[in-house]
C-alpha cells in the first residue's frame, strides 16, 4: 500500500463511493475473520509482543494515510492530526464500538459485586495503619494512597520493589511524598505482601 491515501479514502467515504467503501469493508471483514483466532492466541500466550504489534500497526496506519503533499502548513498539520485521530479510533480508544454501547445500555441498571474490593480495602488499610503507615482512606476507586516513610516516595517504591512489592510513586498523580497501592487483586496477594510492608516500615523506625 503506498502513501498518500488519506484524501482519496476520505473523499470516497464522504461521497459513499462504492469503489472505495466496498473494498474497504471487504478487507476489514476478511482481516477480522482470518486473524481473529490468531490475535486471540497471541494475546493469551504472548501478550507483550501482541500489544507492541498493535501499537506498530497503529503507527503504520497513521503513516500510510498521511498525505504526501500539503497546500499549506496549517493543512498539513490538520492532516497529520486527523490521521493520528483516525488511527486512535481504529484501536477503539476514542469511542466504544456501537455493539458495546448497546450492551452497556442494557446493563446500566446492573450493579457489580463490590464486596471483594471492600474486603481488600479493609484488610490493606487496617493492616498498614496498624503497622504505623499514614494512609488516606479511599472512598472511590480501588487505590490506597499511603504516605511514604521518609518522605521520598520514589526511593520507598524502589525499596519495595526489592521485596517484590509493586507500588507506584504518588508524584505521578500530583501527590509527591505518597505512594499509590492498588487493591484490585486477589486477597491472598495482599496478605502475602503485608510482611514486606512491615519489614519496610521497620527500616525507618
Amino acid at each position: 500500500m503506498s502513501l498518500g491515501l488519506y484524501r482519496p479514502m476520505t473523499v470516497g467515504i464522504a461521497t459513499l463511493d462504492p469503489m472505495v467503501i466496498v473494498p474497504m469493508d471487504l478487507g476489514i471483514a476478511a482481516v477480522a475473520l482470518s486473524l481473529s483466532r490468531l490475535v486471540n492466541y497471541l494475546f493469551e500466550h504472548y501478550h507483550s509482543l501482541a500489544y507492541y504489534c498493535v501499537i506498530g500497526l497503529m503507527l503504520a496506519s497513521t503513516v500510510v494515510i498521511v498525505p504526501l503533499h500539503y497546500d499549506s502548513s496549517q493543512q498539513g498539520i490538520a492532516a497529520v492530526l486527523a490521521a493520528a485521530a483516525g488511527a486512535a479510533r481504529m484501536a477503539g480508544y476514542v469511542c466504544a464500538p456501537s455493539i458495546l454501547q448497546q450492551v452497556i445500555e442494557r446493563c446500566a441498571g446492573v450493579l457489580p459485586d463490590i464486596r471483594p474490593y471492600e474486603e481488600n480495602r479493609k484488610l490493606l488499610y487496617e493492616s498498614l495503619k496498624g503497622m504505623g503507615y499514614d494512609c488516606i482512606y479511599p472512598d472511590g476507586a480501588f487505590y490506597l494512597f499511603v504516605k511514604a516513610p521518609g518522605g521520598d516516595d520514589e526511593a520507598f517504591c524502589e525499596k519495595a520493589l526489592d521485596l517484590n512489592i509493586l507500588v507506584v510513586p504518588g508524584v505521578g498523580f500530583g501527590a509527591p511524598g505518597y505512594m499509590r497501592i492498588s487493591y484490585c487483586v486477589d486477597n491472598a496477594m495482599i496478605r502475602r505482601a503485608l510482611p514486606g510492608f512491615e519489614k519496610l516500615i521497620k527500616g525507618y523506625k
